[in-house]
Order: structure tokens, then sequence, then C-alpha cells
């Protein structure tokens, strides 16, 4: 027993050392880019990243990203906030558009299709890649609504498949360390430990993973187009709703974020205009490669089994039906892009993102029910020049 004893604390003692040592590190050191520090965002600021692609078909071979001082995309915030009528995109991968060059993302194509009739409109894309409605909530409180644009366009849906419990995403706002479940105090050390940091933004990333929403999880658009390989599933109809009976909890969990979202724009007195999320499988073949978007298998989209795309796309669909209900019952304005947009692969390079056409499709789309909706807020604009 003396002996155990004696080796047990020697090993946690090294492994106390070992921490010490890797926190030193990260705080000199950190190689990894997170957006997220705890539950505080940090923005890249002023920023461009510069990628070379040679897998993914439908996006540039060059990629060029710009960050402004805001760390946002799109051009510099005016010097007198509020002063010019203004609108931020919010949302995840699918906003942000992290592998479109800069002028290629949806919100950048959007700006320039509003400029003739409201010329002096600023525009700029607050996406982050990987963010929920949590993430929007705290992206909201530290730097939306203190720039006090007239509207945000809010592209929800994809990243909040399998997220629970408002309440305690909630609590982590909350300063200082918490005690009352191992899940409570390791989150609350994110805000002074770059460990714990490091280790939860790990952990969401593997999440996103795991429900099939990181960039090209479970199916790929190859540069070769001709050359697509896909596996095939197939479940029943009894499977399906058992399916979307489990993902219930979740959905009552996004209805509770986004209506927060929703009271914390409104209250900022913001125009919050809400947008769903297309996705590639679902229905019939991708008339560009002949692939089956119904049997299409989906290994990432699950909790206990894989599940076929005509499945995985009724669950997003359920995600959008709670955006849909809740548009109605604030009497927000709602764009229905998942009903708008095409099914192909001509518009996207996996389960949800967008190809380079495929983002000027979206942001045609927005532009079509947005145009009308900004020239009924805005005195200024152009009479009938939405047409």
């Amino acid at each position: 027993m003396r002996r155990f004893l004696i080796n047990s604390s020697l090993v946690i003692v090294s492994l106390l050392f070992s921490l010490i040592i890797v926190e030193a590190v990260l705080k000199v050191y950190n190689p990894f880019e997170f957006r997220m520090r705890g539950d505080r965002i940090v923005l890249p600021q002023n920023f461009k990243y510069e990628i070379t692609n040679d897998r993914v078909g439908g996006i540039s071979d060059k990629i060029v990203h710009t960050k402004n001082a805001l760390g946002f995309r799109g051009p510099s915030p005016p010097s007198e906030p509020g002063r010019l009528p203004s609108i931020i995109t919010i949302g995840g991968s699918t906003t942000e558009s992290f592998y479109q060059s800069d002028g290629r993302d949806w919100p950048a194509l959007l700006a320039r299709q509003l400029a003739p009739t409201f010329p002096d409109l600023w525009l700029n894309n607050a996406g982050l890649d990987g963010h929920s409605t949590i993430g929007h909530l705290h992206l909201m409180r530290q730097f939306v609504v203190g720039l006090k644009p007239d509207v945000v366009l809010l592209l929800v849906g994809s990243n909040e498949v399998g997220i629970k419990d408002f309440k305690k995403d909630d609590a982590r706002l909350i300063p200082g360390v918490r005690f009352e479940t191992i899940a409570q105090f390791v989150r609350s050390l994110v805000g002074y430990s770059e460990v714990a940091a490091l280790s939860l933004n790990l952990y969401r990333y593997w999440h996103t993973v795991r429900i099939g929403m990181a960039h090209g999880a479970g199916f790929i658009l190859p540069k070769d187009s001709k050359v697509v390989e896909v596996e095939y599933t197939s479940v029943s109809d009894s499977v399906r709703e058992r399916f979307l009976e489990h993902h219930q909890v979740y959905r009552d969990a996004f209805h509770q974020r986004l209506l927060h979202l929703i009271d914390i724009t409104q209250g900022a007195k913001i125009l919050p205009v809400l947008i769903t999320q297309p996705t590639l499988v679902g229905i019939g073949k991708d008339p560009a490669t002949g692939v089956d978007l119904e049997r299409i298998k989906l290994q990432t989209w699950r909790w206990g089994g894989e599940i076929d795309g005509q499945a995985g796309w009724r669950v997003l669909e359920s995600y959008n039906d709670v955006t849909r209900k809740l548009a109605k019952l604030a009497k927000v304005p709602l764009i229905d892009l998942s009903r708008q947009m095409p099914k192909s692969t001509s518009y996207f390079y996996d389960f949800v993102h967008f190809t380079d056409e495929g983002a000027a499709e979206v942001a045609r789309i927005i532009y079509q029910d947005l145009c009308p909706i900004l020239s009924r807020k805005f005195e200024f604009a152009v009479e009938n020049s939405c047409d």
C-alpha cells in the first residue's frame, strides 16, 4: 500500500508538473487559432489567410481571405457607427464562407447587388466557422450591438444539430470558477487556463465533425467532378421518424436560443432577418454528377447509427421549421433559402458548404427577398429599384 501511494503521488506530481509546463508554453506561443477563448470571442483583426486548394472542386485554387479592423469580412467600419445604413451578416461557416476568396463570399456579392439601390450601405460579414446560436449570442453582446447596425441577417440551422441545454450555456457567462458539476468546472476554467481553453475548442471541433458539419465531412466534391465516389445506404421510414424524435430535445433548445437572440436584437433596435439553411442532400439526383442525394450515406449525422441523405435532410429541415415558426411568431422577416436553393454540386462542395457558383446563387436569392424589406426600412431607396 505504501509503495502504491508513493507511485500514485509521483504520477500525480508528474502530471501537474507537465500541465504547468504546457500551460507556460501555450501562454508564450499558442500554434492553434481558435475564435473562442472559453465563451469570449477572439476575432482575428487585420489578418489575411492565403490558402492553396488542390483538392476541393467548385472553389478557387488560390484563396485569399481577409479580415478587417473589426475581425469581420468586408470594408472597414464607418468612423461613426450608426450614421450610415448598415447590415451585418451572422452565422457559421456557411456565412463566413471561409474558402471563398475576398469578394466571392455571398455577403460581399449581396453588398454588390444592393449597392445601386442603397449606395451608402455598409455591409460586413461576421460569420464565424463552427458557431451556433450560442456563439451568435456572444457575438451580439460583445460586438454587434455596439456597432448599431440597422439589420442583421441570421443564417442558422446547420450548427444547431445536437446542441442542448440553453440554461447551462447561458450560465457560462457568469465569471469565476464554478463547482456545481465537472462539466461546469472545466468550462469555467477556460478563462484562466490555456490548456482548458484548448481542450474545450478541440471538443467543439470534434462535435462539429461528429454531426457532419465540418468542411468535407462524409462527402466532398473533388476537383474532377466526373470522378465522384460516394457510399450509399437506405433506412426505413420508421428509422427516420425515430431519428427525428431523437432530435426534439435539441430543437427545443435551439428554439429558446433563437428566441433569445431575436429578443436581444430587437431590444437593441436592430431588425433581425432570419434565413434557413439549405443542404445538398435529400431529394432526387444531383444533376451535375448523377449522385443519388436521397441514398447517399451520412456517417456523421448520427447518434447510434448511419442514415441516408433523405433522413439527414429531414433532420435539418426540422431545425429550419423552428426558424420558420419563430419568424412568424416574432413577426420578423424570413428568407427561406432552404426551399429556394437548388440541390446540385454546382452549388455545394459538400453537404452544406457553397461553391463559388453556389455563393453567387445564395446572394441572388437573398437579394430578391431582402431588397423589398430594405426598401420599406430605408426611405432613401430608389423607387421600384428592386424589380
